[in-house]
């Protein structure tokens, strides 16, 4: 590490800080961010936010390295510890990624809070909500999300995808599911797991990810583009619909429409037309061959069906939720608004609400969003 000026020479694999700005040296020239409110944390502070990285701290192992819960002056952290990476320019390669993801500053994107480069480790903020996944799970015992809230979800995680693909460097998440959309005690969403997989070796050319999650276009091209986010952001939106887990959802998704819409969760009152229009839109992000644009047809119809249903439900009775300030360009900045709906509100309509069962799923009707894909829709 140099602390020399700005001005001073700069060698390939030094870094420098200056105030809140780190400066990188390459072989391929400097590479500048800003890092306002990104901290460089030592080792033995991860160490005892960890209890030095105990099993029982541990989170899970997955294709990037293993996740720990801890505290850090006495905030709820997660810390990835990275896998190892022996390449020549690991260090350097690893800073130049952390500068990469401090851009990914938006309400719906899990904050990053640090990092240390020698034990190639990423402190993110922790949500008090838990993950998507363990909400859905009915064995955790969590009150189930209304339909207001589970496409408000949805649409939050997709404006944070269109955030991320629209930065001057896009970032691909490829690893959207569940258990990497985050919650806060208003169930408002974060997206989490955010560019992890810059941090995968450069050596590593193997296809990775989640099994039931990886877009089939994937493993027959090899190359991953921001239609594979696409792909797993409609298997969280069926997820969402059903409550089921992924397994299932491509089971039911095999029979079309019908097989999804039949299997809707029974703990959720539903709105027949607004379900309808977003199972037909999940089901079009798994399209191999018409697949919809993530920021010109999957963000504003989803934006679109959750007011719709928010506005129907507030109709009925319930709360209306208070609005994040902001579109899908904006960062944390444009303010990160809640939600007043929380997990003690009520379903609809109460014992007469009528759920959609196999015996009264919604019927057939033509989707108000057939105009964004035409006439080639299948």
């Amino acid at each position: 590490l140099s602390a020399a000026p700005a001005t001073a020479q700069l060698h390939p694999g030094k870094q420098q800080f200056t105030g809140h700005r780190i400066v990188v040296a390459t072989r391929h020239g400097i590479v500048a961010a800003h890092m306002e409110g990104v901290r460089k944390f030592t080792g033995r502070e991860l160490e005892q936010a960890t209890n030095k990285f105990h099993r029982e701290n541990s989170l899970g192992r997955g294709g990037f390295g293993t996740g720990y819960k801890g505290q850090i002056d006495g905030r709820a952290v997660l810390v990835m510890k990275l896998n190892p990476d022996t390449s020549r320019q690991a260090g350097e390669r690893f800073l130049r990624e952390v500068t990469v993801l401090t851009r990914a500053d938006h309400r719906h994107i899990v904050q990053l809070i640090g990092y240390n480069a020698e034990a190639r480790c990423i402190v993110y903020e922790a949500l008090p909500g838990g993950n998507l996944e363990d909400r859905l799970a009915t064995e955790t015992g969590r009150k189930s999300l209304r339909q207001k809230d589970r496409l408000r979800i949805a649409a939050e995680v997709a404006e944070a995808l269109v955030f991320l693909h629209r930065l001057d460097y896009p970032i691909l998440h490829q690893d959207v599911k569940p258990a990497n959309v985050m919650l806060d005690d208003d169930l408002i969403s974060k997206l989490g797991g955010v560019g992890l997989a810059k941090f995968l070796p450069v050596n590593d050319s193997s296809i990775w990810g989640t099994v039931g999650y990886i877009d089939p276009l994937l493993l027959r091209t090899g190359k991953y583009g921001p239609q594979s986010d696409v792909y797993g952001l409609g298997l969280v939106v069926l997820q969402l619909l059903t409550g089921e887990k992924v397994n299932k959802v491509l089971e039911y998704a095999k029979f079309g429409l019908e097989g999804v819409l039949e299997h809707l969760d029974k703990e959720v009152t539903w709105k027949d037309k607004i379900v309808r229009d977003v199972a037909e839109l999940a089901l079009r992000c798994r399209d191999k061959a018409n697949r919809p644009d993530l920021e010109t047809v999957v963000l504003p119809a989803l934006q679109i069906l959750a007011k719709d249903t928010a506005l129907d439900l507030d109709q009925d009775g319930a709360p209306p939720p208070r609005q994040a300030a902001g579109g899908a360009g904006g960062g944390r900045g444009g303010g990160r608004g809640g939600h007043a709906g929380g997990r003690g509100a009520g379903h609809g309509a109460g014992e007469d609400a009528r759920r959609a069962t196999p015996a009264n799923a919604p019927k057939k009707a033509t989707s108000m969003f057939s105009f964004f894909w035409g006439s080639g829709r299948k």
